[in-house]
């Protein structure tokens, strides 16, 4: 008992206890801290070799998890890097780890890092149509359970070695890829159940046929052996290849093998050859699904109706002539299948058309990529496609294209990119935009920086950026604050036919810069503020001139070579100087918009309107007396017609006659009445919208006769704190225009809001901005299809809230100002009622300043008349 007493309290006894104990917490704890603390309590512990041992497991292990870390890094800078998704490569570093589904479709990439073979759980991989995929992965090593790849629509060559690690995999699609060889490893894909094999393999390799669950083969005309019938689990065929259709002698051959088969869908192209449905398709007793393509088919067998398991016969043979009488008696076809076989017996030129179909969209998608490759893969798919000369003609431009670029390389001359661009323009030529960065925008630069064009502008730093690659457009060019001098066009600029529009704009100097004869290309031209008073003759060049726009510059005419801007659809003159309107803009016979402002505008009778057969729209602003011509009669395509005048204009009686128009405003003396006996008499029926003329003080009833009224709205939209029309009573009987849908009456007089206008539930948009308005009815609840309510800058004491719950009301300014309206009214309330009995001097007139439009202003007014009354005649007695 003392020996015992004695150990137990020995001081070697409490320190192997002590030891011991720590080597299992740590051991339990095993992270590299935990026994880095151990070694400095303990530095000659009796575990320190099982401990060094496991630590230096751990620091293995921490290097491995660094190195993958970091290698799962590049797979999420180059998934960054070609624009991947992240929902097919996730950023997240352990969600990337768990995918199993890899899809990587349809992203353009030529190339993946060994890295993603560390995505060991991916089983499913999708990387078709990558037509700049030309090997496959060796990343796929990596993957421990993959079952599907696809890599159809690629331009692999070949299938390499280490794909037949892939023991598991059960589905592999490579058709519409360059392999033309199937590695004799095949045969180990003992699970392999769909194989969709390229045009190429013409013959099935015989280690195709030892694969014991093939279920479904698809390829071109593959060429069949006896062997085919060693695979006993396949149950869909498909031999389908219009450039190599199957001959009749090689039908004959493997229709033996074919019967033995226990097919469900068969689908297949025969050659022309072939004039007899194949009778061993009566053999396959268990089909399903059928489609035999083949043109000189005439008719179909009585047998048909012995495959009582067919449900789906696709026929789209172009000279079928008959179906068997008992055809319809297949009782096992769908409803579909039934009408699909009808059909094809009344339309037979739709075979034709599908056919033509293709056609046209293989053609498309060759100009889409518009590579050689793709255009010669057109002509061996469609050797007697309606395109054919087209593609060869495109392959010998690309040729000629490449040749001309080499030149141009070889030479490295100005003089031989500009021939490049000449020949193959922006965007066409394959090069182009290469050329235009690096050799022709520094000489734009170089023309900005000898015109005076500072660096900080916007278009300098659009042309630099450009340059560098970070711009890739540009659609404007500016030419600004040219002084007094000659300027003339960079001739370069012609060849960024991107630039869709020139603006002139403070331009000093009547001197038009030269060279515009060379950018026919244009769609439009703005000439804004300079002192140009005449266009060059030159402009006759920019056919492609889809609008001009002029204002505020010194024009008094225009020149006669418009009128060869047959294109040209809308014009636009803001000059002060034009006196009369030019004639030839009778001569711009697709002219659609033309607005012209000019205060010194006195006639426009120079032009005949009635050359302008596709105008339809027209406005026509002066501060002078002018007539409307007789010829407007002719503007047969006419919808809009706006004119002005702060004198008079004289309108000829046969506008009333324009059956088309939709919308007129004419303010000048004496025309709103004109314009209203019209609408009386029933004329201009077809009328949609009609504008308010300043001076109206309210609408005439003859606007009721307008069935088809959509529109009322006022022509000067004044500024604020203006109010720019006379309108002051919206009538009552306005809520029986039921057609109405929107009102526009603002900057005027406008006391009330009649109840009516809750009867027009067709109204979409109510403003009445700035308008002398102090209540709204609450019948404007009822306008259930209300999108857009602008009631600003109007002196209410009284608005409905239900306004807010109006269903279609989303628009967030319109709520947003309608609920500031609100709380402004109950904060004056509020403010009122606080102030009334007990309220100071002070208050009336804080209430006055704040709330002038509030419902107690006249008390307020009152009081503080009172309260000053009191407090003269107390400051009068008290000295």
């Amino acid at each position: 008992m003392n020996i015992y007493k004695q150990l137990i309290n020995s001081k070697d006894y409490k320190h192997n206890l002590s030891e011991t104990l720590a080597y299992y917490q740590v051991y339990e704890t095993d992270n590299i801290a935990s026994y880095k603390t151990f070694f400095e309590e303990f530095p000659q512990s009796k575990f320190k070799n099982q401990l060094l041992e496991r630590l230096a497991e751990l620091k293995k292990q921490k290097e491995t998890e660094l190195e993958e870390h970091k290698a799962l890094n590049v797979i999420i800078k180059w998934a960054d890097e070609n624009n991947i998704p992240e929902e097919n490569i996730p950023r997240d570093i352990e969600q990337l780890k768990s995918i199993t589904f890899l899809n990587l479709h349809s992203l353009d990439i030529s190339a993946i890092p060994d890295e993603v073979g560390l995505l060991k759980k991916v089983n499913w991989l999708q990387l078709s149509n990558n037509y700049s995929l030309d090997i496959v992965p060796k990343a796929i090593e990596g993957f421990e359970n993959l079952k599907f790849i696809s890599l159809k629509c690629t331009s692999i060559k070949e299938i390499p070695e280490y794909l037949q690690k892939h023991k598991a995999l059960q589905e592999l699609w490579i058709y519409d890829t360059e392999i033309n060889e199937i590695p004799d490893y095949f045969s180990n894909f003992t699970n392999l159940r769909i194989l969709w094999l390229p045009e190429r393999i013409k013959e099935l390799p015989e280690c195709i046929y030892s694969l014991p669950n093939l279920y479904s083969l698809k390829g071109g005309n593959i060429r069949l052996s006896a062997s085919v019938t060693k695979l006993s689990s396949l149950r869909e065929l498909e031999l389908y290849d219009f450039s190599d259709e199957l001959q009749k002698d090689e039908l004959n051959k493997i229709s033996p093998y074919l019967e033995k088969l226990h097919l469900t869908k068969l689908k297949m192209v025969v050659s022309d050859s072939v004039e007899e449905f194949p009778d061993f398709i009566r053999k396959l007793t268990n089909i399903k699904e059928l489609t035999i393509l083949g043109d000189n088919i005439k008719t179909l067998p009585d047998w048909l109706e012995d495959l009582k398991y067919l449900s789906n016969l696709d026929i789209y043979y172009s000279e079928i002539e008959n179906l068997p009488k008992n055809i319809l008696n297949i009782c096992s076809f769908d409803d579909e299948t039934f009408t699909k076989i009808k059909d094809r017996l009344d339309k037979i030129e739709e075979e034709k058309k599908r056919l033509l179909e293709i056609d046209n969209y293989d053609w498309d998608r060759a100009i889409s990529w518009n590579n050689e490759e793709r255009y010669q893969k057109y002509l061996n798919e469609h050797p007697s496609g309606q395109y054919v000369e087209q593609a060869k003609e495109k392959i010998l431009y690309l040729q000629q294209e490449q040749e001309y670029y080499e030149k141009a390389l070889k030479e490295d001359s100005l003089h031989s990119y500009e021939q490049y661009l000449e020949q193959y323009p922006y965007p066409t030529g394959k090069y182009s935009l290469e050329i235009l960065r690096k050799k022709i925008t520094p000489i734009i630069l170089e023309w900005f920086d000898k015109n005076g064009v500072e660096k900080d502008r916007y278009q300098y730093k659009r042309f630099v950026g450009f340059k560098n690659g970070t711009e890739n457009y540009i659609s404007t060019f500016y030419f600004e604050n040219i002084k007094d001098r000659e300027v003339t066009i960079p001739k370069e600029l012609k060849y960024f036919t991107m630039i869709g529009y020139f603006t002139f704009r403070e331009c000093r100097g009547n001197i038009f810069p030269k060279g515009i004869e060379e950018f026919g290309f244009l769609k439009e031209i703005e000439i804004e503020n300079t002192d140009f008073s005449y266009l060059p003759e030159e402009i006759e060049y920019l056919t492609n001139l889809k609008k001009i726009s002029l204002s505020g510059n010194k024009f008094q005419t225009l020149p006669w070579g418009m009128s060869k801007l047959t294109n040209l659809k809308e014009l636009e003159i803001r000059e002060d100087e034009l006196e009369t309107l030019p004639s030839v803009i009778e001569k711009l016979v697709n002219l659609e918009i033309l607005f012209v402002d000019s205060d010194n505008l006195h006639s426009i009778s120079e032009v005949d309107f009635s050359n302008l057969t596709t105008l339809e729209k027209i406005r026509i602003y002066s501060k002078k007396s002018y007539s409307i011509p007789s010829t407007f009669e002719k503007l047969s395509s006419i919808k809009k017609i706006y004119c002005d005048s702060a004198e008079e204009i004289f309108m000829p009686e046969n506008i009333k006659y324009l059956s088309n128009l939709k919308s007129i405003g004419v303010s000048g003396k004496g025309n709103d009445d004109k314009l209203i006996k019209w609408i009386g008499e029933g004329y201009l029926s077809s009328l949609e919208g009609i504008a308010i003329p300043t001076h109206w003080e309210t609408l005439p009833i003859e606007l009721k006769n307008l069935k088809q009224l959509k529109h009322i709205y006022t022509t000067s939209q004044g500024c604020w704190g203006y109010r720019a029309n006379k309108f002051k009573i919206l009538p009552e009987w306005i809520g029986e225009i039921e057609s109405l849908e929107s009102i526009t009456i603002r900057s005027c007089y406008l006391e009330k809001c009649p109840d009516s206008i809750g009867k027009l539930i067709n109204l979409k948009e109510l403003n009445f901005y700035q308008c002398a308005l102090t209540t709204l009815p609450s019948s404007i609840c009822n306008l259930i299809n209300l999108e857009r309510l602008d009631i600003e800058n109007n002196p209410f004491f009284y608005i409905p809230k239900c306004i807010l719950d109006l269903p279609k009301l989303k628009n967030s300014y319109c709520i947003d100002s309608i609920k500031r309206i609100i709380e402004y009214i109950e904060e004056g309330d509020k403010y009122w009622d606080s102030i009334k009995y007990t309220g100071k001097l002070r208050d009336f007139k804080h209430y006055k300043k704040e709330y002038p439009c509030g419902k107690y202003r006249q008390q307020a007014e009152e009081k503080i008349i009172e309260l000053e009354e009191k407090g003269f005649f107390y400051r009068l007695f008290n000295g």
